[in-house]
Protein backbone atom coordinates (compact mmCIF):
# COMPACT_ATOMS: atom_id res chain seq x y z
CA UNK A 1 0.00 0.00 0.00
CA UNK A 2 1.52 3.32 -1.08
CA UNK A 3 1.80 6.16 1.43
CA UNK A 4 0.63 8.72 -1.11
CA UNK A 5 -2.69 6.87 -1.41
CA UNK A 6 -3.24 7.14 2.35
CA UNK A 7 -2.94 10.91 2.68
CA UNK A 8 -6.70 11.47 2.35
CA UNK A 9 -7.42 9.01 5.18
CA UNK A 10 -4.65 10.56 7.25
CA UNK A 11 -6.12 14.03 6.84
CA UNK A 12 -9.58 12.75 7.81
CA UNK A 13 -8.08 11.08 10.88
CA UNK A 14 -6.43 14.33 12.00
CA UNK A 15 -9.64 16.30 11.47
CA UNK A 16 -11.57 13.68 13.42
CA UNK A 17 -9.21 14.21 16.36
CA UNK A 18 -10.35 17.83 16.53
CA UNK A 19 -7.09 19.40 15.40
CA UNK A 20 -7.16 22.93 14.04
CA UNK A 21 -7.18 23.41 10.23
CA UNK A 22 -3.73 24.96 10.53
CA UNK A 23 -2.45 21.95 12.48
CA UNK A 24 -3.98 19.48 10.03
CA UNK A 25 -2.41 21.31 7.10
CA UNK A 26 0.98 21.37 8.79
CA UNK A 27 1.00 17.62 9.54
CA UNK A 28 -0.25 16.63 6.09
CA UNK A 29 2.40 18.87 4.51
CA UNK A 30 5.10 17.12 6.57
CA UNK A 31 3.88 13.71 5.40
CA UNK A 32 3.89 14.90 1.78
CA UNK A 33 7.41 16.28 2.26
CA UNK A 34 8.66 12.90 3.50
CA UNK A 35 6.94 10.97 0.69
CA UNK A 36 8.40 13.29 -1.94
CA UNK A 37 11.89 12.77 -0.48
CA UNK A 38 11.56 8.99 -0.25
CA UNK A 39 9.73 8.38 -3.55
CA UNK A 40 6.09 8.80 -4.54
CA UNK A 41 5.86 5.02 -4.79
CA UNK A 42 7.13 4.32 -1.26
CA UNK A 43 4.95 1.75 0.50
CA UNK A 44 4.02 1.20 4.15
CA UNK A 45 6.27 -1.87 4.25
CA UNK A 46 9.25 0.32 3.25
CA UNK A 47 9.06 2.45 6.42
CA UNK A 48 11.96 1.51 8.68
CA UNK A 49 14.02 3.22 11.35
CA UNK A 50 17.00 3.40 9.00
CA UNK A 51 14.92 5.13 6.31
CA UNK A 52 13.66 7.72 8.80
CA UNK A 53 17.16 8.36 10.16
CA UNK A 54 18.41 8.82 6.60
CA UNK A 55 15.60 11.32 6.02
CA UNK A 56 16.60 13.26 9.13
CA UNK A 57 20.29 13.31 8.16
CA UNK A 58 19.66 14.16 4.51
CA UNK A 59 16.54 16.30 4.26
CA UNK A 60 16.26 17.90 7.68
CA UNK A 61 19.93 18.64 8.34
CA UNK A 62 20.81 22.32 8.37
CA UNK A 63 17.40 23.50 9.55
CA UNK A 64 16.74 25.04 12.95
CA UNK A 65 16.26 22.68 15.91
CA UNK A 66 12.67 23.90 16.21
CA UNK A 67 11.87 22.99 12.60
CA UNK A 68 13.60 19.59 12.86
CA UNK A 69 11.77 18.68 16.06
CA UNK A 70 8.44 19.81 14.60
CA UNK A 71 9.05 17.55 11.59
CA UNK A 72 9.95 14.63 13.85
CA UNK A 73 6.77 15.20 15.84
CA UNK A 74 4.74 15.20 12.62
CA UNK A 75 6.48 12.02 11.43
CA UNK A 76 5.71 10.36 14.75
CA UNK A 77 2.03 11.21 14.32
CA UNK A 78 2.09 9.82 10.76
CA UNK A 79 3.69 6.59 11.94
CA UNK A 80 1.05 6.18 14.66
CA UNK A 81 -1.59 6.48 11.94
CA UNK A 82 0.23 3.95 9.75
CA UNK A 83 0.43 1.45 12.62
CA UNK A 84 -3.26 1.75 13.51
CA UNK A 85 -4.79 2.14 10.04
CA UNK A 86 -2.33 0.72 7.51
CA UNK A 87 -0.67 -2.29 9.16
CA UNK A 88 2.77 -0.81 9.84
CA UNK A 89 4.68 -3.19 12.11
CA UNK A 90 6.72 -1.95 15.06
CA UNK A 91 7.72 1.63 15.79
CA UNK A 92 10.24 2.98 13.25
CA UNK A 93 10.59 6.20 15.29
CA UNK A 94 12.54 4.34 17.98
CA UNK A 95 16.05 5.75 18.02
CA UNK A 96 15.16 9.00 16.30
CA UNK A 97 16.99 11.84 18.03
CA UNK A 98 15.51 15.21 18.78
CA UNK A 99 17.74 18.21 18.21
CA UNK A 100 18.68 20.11 21.40
CA UNK A 101 17.18 23.58 21.34
CA UNK A 102 19.30 26.49 22.55
CA UNK A 103 18.04 28.11 25.74
CA UNK A 104 17.26 31.70 24.81
CA UNK A 105 16.02 34.53 26.96
CA UNK A 106 12.48 35.78 26.25
CA UNK A 107 12.41 38.77 23.88
CA UNK A 108 10.47 41.40 25.79
CA UNK A 109 9.76 45.06 25.05
CA UNK A 110 11.79 47.48 27.12
CA UNK A 111 10.21 50.52 28.76
CA UNK A 112 11.04 52.89 25.90
CA UNK A 113 9.56 50.49 23.32
CA UNK A 114 6.40 50.13 25.38
CA UNK A 115 5.94 53.90 25.29
CA UNK A 116 6.39 53.92 21.49
CA UNK A 117 3.82 51.14 21.07
CA UNK A 118 1.30 52.92 23.29
CA UNK A 119 1.69 56.06 21.22
CA UNK A 120 1.13 54.08 18.01
CA UNK A 121 -2.09 52.62 19.45
CA UNK A 122 -3.42 55.98 20.64
CA UNK A 123 -6.53 57.11 18.83
CA UNK A 124 -5.63 59.55 16.01
CA UNK A 125 -6.49 63.20 16.68
CA UNK A 126 -7.48 63.86 13.09
CA UNK A 127 -10.76 62.77 11.58
CA UNK A 128 -10.74 59.18 10.34
CA UNK A 129 -13.34 57.30 8.33
CA UNK A 130 -15.55 54.65 10.00
CA UNK A 131 -13.59 51.91 8.24
CA UNK A 132 -10.24 53.33 9.43
CA UNK A 133 -11.67 53.50 12.94
CA UNK A 134 -12.74 49.86 12.69
CA UNK A 135 -9.25 48.78 11.61
CA UNK A 136 -7.56 50.79 14.37
CA UNK A 137 -9.89 49.42 17.02
CA UNK A 138 -9.30 45.84 15.86
CA UNK A 139 -5.55 46.37 16.07
CA UNK A 140 -5.89 47.77 19.60
CA UNK A 141 -7.96 44.75 20.61
CA UNK A 142 -5.33 42.35 19.26
CA UNK A 143 -2.35 44.05 20.88
CA UNK A 144 -3.96 44.79 24.24
CA UNK A 145 -5.36 41.25 24.54
CA UNK A 146 -1.89 39.71 24.21
CA UNK A 147 -0.26 42.49 26.26
CA UNK A 148 -2.63 42.18 29.22
CA UNK A 149 -3.77 38.53 29.05
CA UNK A 150 -0.85 36.74 27.36
CA UNK A 151 -2.55 34.32 24.92
CA UNK A 152 -0.52 32.67 22.18
CA UNK A 153 -1.35 33.79 18.65
CA UNK A 154 -3.42 30.67 17.91
CA UNK A 155 -5.31 31.15 21.18
CA UNK A 156 -5.97 34.79 20.30
CA UNK A 157 -7.36 33.74 16.90
CA UNK A 158 -9.81 31.38 18.61
CA UNK A 159 -10.88 33.76 21.40
CA UNK A 160 -14.62 34.53 21.56
CA UNK A 161 -16.54 37.11 23.58
CA UNK A 162 -18.11 34.24 25.49
CA UNK A 163 -14.71 33.80 27.15
CA UNK A 164 -14.95 37.27 28.75
CA UNK A 165 -16.62 37.38 32.15
CA UNK A 166 -17.10 41.06 32.95
CA UNK A 167 -18.71 40.37 36.34
CA UNK A 168 -16.12 37.83 37.42
CA UNK A 169 -13.35 39.88 35.77
CA UNK A 170 -11.72 36.96 33.99
CA UNK A 171 -10.66 35.91 30.51
CA UNK A 172 -10.86 32.18 29.82
CA UNK A 173 -8.31 31.05 27.26
CA UNK A 174 -9.38 27.75 25.74
CA UNK A 175 -6.78 25.18 24.81
CA UNK A 176 -8.87 23.79 21.95
CA UNK A 177 -8.40 27.11 20.15
CA UNK A 178 -4.99 25.89 18.98
CA UNK A 179 -2.88 25.99 22.11
CA UNK A 180 0.28 23.96 22.47
CA UNK A 181 -0.93 22.01 25.49
CA UNK A 182 -4.69 22.13 24.85
CA UNK A 183 -5.38 23.21 28.43
CA UNK A 184 -7.93 25.81 29.43
CA UNK A 185 -6.85 28.55 31.81
CA UNK A 186 -8.21 31.76 33.28
CA UNK A 187 -6.47 35.12 33.47
CA UNK A 188 -7.75 38.09 35.51
CA UNK A 189 -9.34 40.76 33.29
CA UNK A 190 -7.14 43.87 33.31
CA UNK A 191 -9.09 47.18 33.52
CA UNK A 192 -7.51 48.40 30.26
CA UNK A 193 -8.66 45.27 28.48
CA UNK A 194 -12.12 45.50 30.02
CA UNK A 195 -12.50 49.06 28.71
CA UNK A 196 -11.39 48.00 25.22
CA UNK A 197 -13.93 45.20 25.07
CA UNK A 198 -16.77 47.33 26.42
CA UNK A 199 -16.02 49.99 23.79
CA UNK A 200 -17.19 47.49 21.17
CA UNK A 201 -20.95 47.77 20.39
CA UNK A 202 -22.98 45.09 22.17
CA UNK A 203 -24.22 43.75 18.81
CA UNK A 204 -20.60 42.83 18.03
CA UNK A 205 -20.04 41.16 21.40
CA UNK A 206 -22.31 38.15 21.29
CA UNK A 207 -20.76 35.12 23.07
CA UNK A 208 -20.25 33.21 19.80
CA UNK A 209 -18.48 36.11 18.06
CA UNK A 210 -14.70 36.27 17.71
CA UNK A 211 -12.86 39.03 19.56
CA UNK A 212 -11.17 39.85 16.24
CA UNK A 213 -13.52 39.85 13.27
CA UNK A 214 -14.26 41.22 9.84
CA UNK A 215 -17.01 43.79 9.36
CA UNK A 216 -19.35 40.96 8.35
CA UNK A 217 -18.69 39.36 11.80
CA UNK A 218 -16.70 36.43 10.42
CA UNK A 219 -13.56 35.61 12.46
CA UNK A 220 -10.35 37.34 11.44
CA UNK A 221 -7.92 34.60 10.26
CA UNK A 222 -4.72 33.60 12.04
CA UNK A 223 -2.33 34.90 9.38
CA UNK A 224 -4.06 38.28 9.19
CA UNK A 225 -3.88 38.65 12.99
CA UNK A 226 -0.17 37.91 12.77
CA UNK A 227 0.21 40.78 10.29
CA UNK A 228 -1.33 43.23 12.78
CA UNK A 229 1.82 42.79 14.82
CA UNK A 230 4.57 42.20 12.26
CA UNK A 231 3.33 44.65 9.62
CA UNK A 232 0.73 47.16 10.86
CA UNK A 233 2.46 47.81 14.18
CA UNK A 234 6.00 47.64 12.78
CA UNK A 235 5.14 50.36 10.24
CA UNK A 236 3.89 52.62 13.02
CA UNK A 237 6.64 52.00 15.58
CA UNK A 238 9.76 51.11 13.60
CA UNK A 239 10.46 48.35 16.15
CA UNK A 240 11.83 45.20 14.53
CA UNK A 241 11.28 42.35 14.98
CA UNK A 242 7.83 42.72 16.44
CA UNK A 243 5.36 39.88 16.79
CA UNK A 244 2.57 38.77 19.09
CA UNK A 245 4.93 36.64 21.15
CA UNK A 246 6.97 39.68 22.18
CA UNK A 247 3.83 41.04 23.84
CA UNK A 248 3.24 37.69 25.55
CA UNK A 249 6.80 37.91 26.88
CA UNK A 250 6.18 41.53 27.91
CA UNK A 251 3.02 40.48 29.78
CA UNK A 252 5.06 37.98 31.79
CA UNK A 253 7.85 40.49 32.39
CA UNK A 254 5.43 43.15 33.66
CA UNK A 255 3.94 40.60 36.05
CA UNK A 256 7.42 39.79 37.34
CA UNK A 257 8.23 43.49 37.71
CA UNK A 258 5.05 43.83 39.79
CA UNK A 259 6.22 41.08 42.15
CA UNK A 260 3.85 38.34 40.97
CA UNK A 261 5.10 34.84 41.83
CA UNK A 262 6.49 32.49 39.20
CA UNK A 263 3.70 30.01 39.95
CA UNK A 264 1.04 32.58 39.11
CA UNK A 265 2.86 33.65 35.96
CA UNK A 266 3.14 30.00 34.94
CA UNK A 267 -0.62 29.64 35.42
CA UNK A 268 -1.46 32.76 33.40
CA UNK A 269 0.85 31.81 30.51
CA UNK A 270 -0.21 28.16 30.43
CA UNK A 271 3.33 26.79 30.73
CA UNK A 272 3.45 23.06 31.48
CA UNK A 273 6.81 23.44 33.26
CA UNK A 274 7.92 26.02 35.78
CA UNK A 275 11.37 25.82 34.18
CA UNK A 276 9.98 27.58 31.10
CA UNK A 277 8.57 30.39 33.22
CA UNK A 278 11.84 30.62 35.18
CA UNK A 279 13.60 31.83 32.01
CA UNK A 280 12.20 35.29 32.81
CA UNK A 281 14.44 35.33 35.89
CA UNK A 282 17.38 35.76 33.51
CA UNK A 283 16.14 39.19 32.42
CA UNK A 284 17.49 42.31 34.10
CA UNK A 285 14.95 44.15 36.25
CA UNK A 286 14.99 47.36 38.28
CA UNK A 287 16.34 45.48 41.30
CA UNK A 288 19.32 44.33 39.24
CA UNK A 289 20.00 47.88 38.03
CA UNK A 290 19.89 49.21 41.57
CA UNK A 291 22.29 46.48 42.72
CA UNK A 292 24.82 47.38 40.01
CA UNK A 293 24.61 51.08 40.85
CA UNK A 294 25.84 50.25 44.35
CA UNK A 295 29.17 49.05 43.02
CA UNK A 296 32.06 51.38 43.86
Amino acid sequence: MRLIDLLGRYQARLEGEGRTPRGVGRYVWSAERFIKWADPGVAVSDITSSLLREYQDDSLAGNSPGFINAELSALRCFCVFLRSDAGLMGDPMIGMRAEPKPIMLPKTLNHAERVVVMEALRWPDEHITPYERFLHQRARLAVFTVWYAGPRLAELAGLRYGAIDFDGETVTIYGNAGAKRRRDRQVPLHPTLRDEYLAIPAAWRRPDMAILQHQDHTPYPYRSIEHIFDRWLVERTGIRPLGAHRFRHTFATMLMEAGVSLRRIQKYLGHSSLNTTALYLGLVDDGDREAIRKLK
